[in-house]
């Protein structure tokens, strides 16, 4: 883990230029303002190299206590990216393998037979067959789970497994459950709870010093609070109360961090894909984004009419938004962060971040 941690040194002893900064919170402060936010942060990046990082407003609407870059905020499905990254870990270490089976992933249980077949890959890119497991329904014939974390996890992706499936492998349908699957893979292989691996194999050697679980003001009441929208108005998620994620999920949508964290995370990410090893090797945050012809693994990946890779994952909480963007062939990555679950917002923060900041040129790729 040596080579990542020196990677992420590198990245955090450079420091974004003052007056992109004032650029970057001027346009948050528009969209904040049109919007009613409560609070936003962002990052932008070149490659890996940042530019800018801000943050605007308030860490609870009713306050006035000021958000900074270094508060936390919840992240929701942009934890699938996280996790993907996490796995591929294990996989460049041999440990585990894209096209290995969820039968031979967990061979000492029973699997539905329309599951067998199924790879870690289809598990991470959504094609599974698994349900999305996106509501509570879903929920409505799983067991009674007992135990910590590890054993409520092990439990439920053992029912699951022997289920059938709601779909045909290989279709692209949006699965929570499918995510989990695969992080219940890195546990087994480890002995580890995923919660303990996302920090020592990405958090920790990413220098995500604030990254952690669940909800923000949970670890500090002090932290930015969700906020929900009541008639035209935000008004704040007490953390401290009954309404939060499942732990049995959290792979799929349950890390919080703070903006500059997830600007290391994104740097990384777009320094792999110009061919320079960090946290994974070269080809593997390749093979994540689908550049090598597959489906991608914990993002969405799309082509601009000009055929510009983009690669992207949104994740809302329902009282916090989170966006984060790696575009390889135009030199940018962009990160947005919301104390309230603003789509609209989030997309025109980035569209006038992109109109900003995109190179007009992009610098050819290096390494």
């Amino acid at each position: 883990m040596l080579l990542p941690l020196l990677a992420s040194l590198a990245v955090l002893a450079q420091q974004p230029s003052g007056a992109a900064g004032a650029d970057i919170a001027a346009i948050l402060e528009a969209q904040r303002a049109k919007h009613h936010l409560p609070a936003a942060a962002a990052w932008v990046s070149r490659r890996g190299d940042p530019v800018a990082v801000a943050s605007v407003g308030f860490r609870r609407a009713d306050g006035s206590d000021p958000v900074t870059v270094d508060d936390r905020f919840h992240i929701a499905s942009v934890t699938k990216s996280l996790n993907a990254a996490l796995i591929a870990t294990l996989v460049d270490e041999g440990r585990l393998r894209w096209d290995e089976t969820i039968e031979e992933l967990f061979p000492e249980w029973p699997v539905h037979r329309g599951l067998r077949r199924v790879t870690l890959a289809q598990l991470l890119s959504h094609r599974s067959g698994l349900a999305g497991f996106r509501g509570s329904a879903d929920f409505a014939d799983a067991p009674t789970l007992s135990g910590d974390t590890l054993a409520r996890r092990r439990q439920f992706v053992q029912w699951l497994v022997a289920q059938k499936p709601a779909g045909e492998a290989g279709a692209f349908v949006y699965s929570n459950a499918g995510v989990t699957v695969a992080a219940a893979a890195a546990e087994r292989v480890t002995g580890a709870a995923w919660e303990t691996l996302m920090r020592e194999r990405v958090f920790v050697p990413l220098g995500m010093t604030r990254a952690g679980f669940g909800w923000p003001g949970r670890v500090d009441a002090d932290e930015p609070w969700g906020h929900y929208l009541r008639g035209a108005r935000y008004m704040p998620h007490d953390p401290r109360g009954s309404f939060e994620g499942l732990d049995v999920l959290a792979p799929a949508a349950d890390v919080h961090l703070s903006i500059r964290d997830l600007g290391a995370f994104l740097a990384d990410q777009a320094r792999g894909l110009v061919g320079k090893r960090g946290l994974l090797m070269p080809e593997t945050y390749r093979r994540l984004h689908g550049f090598t012809g597959e489906p991608a693994m914990g993002w969405m990946a799309s082509r601009a009419r000009d055929g510009a890779r983009l690669s992207r994952h949104d994740g809302n909480a329902e009282t916090f938004y989170a966006v984060a963007i790696v575009a390889p062939d135009d030199a940018i990555e962009i990160g947005v962060l919301l104390n309230a679950a603003d789509a609209a917002a989030a997309n025109e923060i980035v569209a006038a971040i992109w109109q900003r900041f995109r190179a007009a040129a992009p610098p050819k790729a290096g390494g």
